[in-house]
């Protein structure tokens, strides 16, 4: 609820505490114009949040599996990465001794 009834310094404080405000009037109306609000109850009594669809379960289920695949891919992609690099690093230095070796030949320098 409101902190306070004079303004607070603090701006993101003043957009929170209006929100909120925005929220609760917009549930006081909704509750004066005898709008229905499903509610649930379990077996003890306690008030619990509206049952889930099978639509909702089946978007998040899709979603899930799409999230799953593409961190595998990922995955894959980065190991793949760390092993191409460690594959250069070790090919480029095999390169450079051998290059140590025959370079000497080639250019004409000792």
């Amino acid at each position: 609820m409101m902190r306070r009834l004079w303004p607070d310094r603090n701006p993101l404080r003043r957009a929170a505490d209006r929100a909120e405000a925005a929220v609760m009037a917009g549930l006081l109306a909704m509750f004066m114009a005898g709008v229905p609000l499903a509610a649930v109850a379990d077996s003890a009594g306690k008030l619990e949040g509206t049952p889930v669809r099978r639509a909702d379960v089946t978007i998040w289920e899709a979603f899930g599996a799409l999230a799953a695949a593409v961190l595998a891919v990922a995955a894959v992609a980065i190991t793949g990465l760390f092993a191409r690099r460690a594959l250069d690093r070790r090919r480029l230095a095999a390169w450079d001794a051998e290059w140590s070796r025959t370079g000497p030949q080639w250019t004409g320098r000792l």
